[in-house]
């Protein structure tokens, strides 16, 4: 909108001057209402964004806060990723998933059933021993060493077998198969986690590629607007010619943001299949915010 009103300027005194027809100024003011009405629409953008997010920013009371534009930042430039993020993200989401967890707690509380059940299919044996000794005063008649006055040990072994064992080896089969389906449970969600760290991994690596081009190319609509302003303004191009630069230049820087986004919330996702998502982690924003270390010559 400035180039444009600046550039208003400028055809105003060539029109005054009788150098161009009053059309070509005609034609620069519709651009600029035209770039009027887009800055209205991001800016209704905006204010829509800070009342989405005012569900969620509150505060202590409770009381939604509405973020101010001076706490706006740019949207960092993409990190390239590596084939370490990727094996970090792989080990991080197989040891911290919630389903592996409770996978692990069904198997370990079946464990224990399926021993409980075992034992219950196994034959008893107790030992006994029992001793006794006649007492009182006096001897009795019948006492001697054939008599009845001494003493008695007696030991004994009892055997048992559970009358319940059919419904014991029933059962144990019953959790046999449920262990069984735990470990394929684990099986496919070790496949599938993996799967998902490396869609979301994937998606990471064709963002930076795409931004990539995305940049490259916002640099070459500069450059050619700019051309094509300096060669109106030596009076070899027309109003015309510099509203299309300048329009492939605008679709370009809006191609170019759009694609910044695109990284980081490919990068979030990533974060949130490895659980690492969270205000206390900063993911790939940790490489912009690490101290640059100067080289000792």
């Amino acid at each position: 909108v400035d180039l444009a009103l600046e550039r208003d300027k400028q055809i105003e005194l060539k029109v005054q001057g009788g150098v161009i027809a009053n059309i070509d100024r005609i034609d620069n003011q519709q651009n600029i209402a035209l770039r009027n009405g887009i800055v209205i629409q991001a800016d209704r953008a905006v204010q829509q964004a800070a009342i989405d997010l005012s569900l969620y920013h509150r505060d202590p009371s409770g009381r939604p806060l509405l973020a101010r534009r001076s706490r706006m930042r740019p949207v960092p430039m993409p990190v390239k990723p590596t084939i370490d993020l990727y094996e970090q993200s792989l080990a991080r989401a197989l040891g911290s998933r919630p389903e592996f967890q409770r996978l692990a707690l069904q198997k370990e509380r079946l464990v224990v059933e399926r021993r409980l059940a075992a034992n219950q299919t196994l034959p008893g044996i107790d030992g006994q021993l029992q001793g006794n000794q006649d007492a009182g005063f006096g001897k009795s008649p019948l006492s001697g060493p054939n008599g009845l006055d001494r003493q008695v040990l007696q030991a004994s072994l009892i055997f048992q077998m559970p009358a319940q064992r059919r419904d014991a080896r029933g059962k144990l089969q019953t959790l046999d198969s449920q262990l069984m389906q735990i470990d394929r449970q684990l099986a496919y969600a070790h496949d599938q986690v993996k799967a998902e760290v490396q869609d979301a991994f994937s998606m990471l690596e064709r963002a930076y590629e795409f931004h990539k081009q995305a940049h490259k190319r916002e640099e070459l609509a500069t450059l050619v607007a700019s051309a094509e302003r300096e060669q109106l303004r030596l009076g070899r191009s027309d109003i015309l010619r510099v509203t299309l630069r300048e329009q492939a230049k605008f679709e370009a820087d809006i191609l170019e943001i759009t694609a910044r986004q695109e990284f980081w919330r490919a990068e979030s996702d990533l974060r949130a299949a490895d659980t690492s998502l969270g205000p206390e982690s900063p993911g790939l924003l940790r490489e912009m915010m690490a101290p640059v270390v100067p080289e000792v010559p």
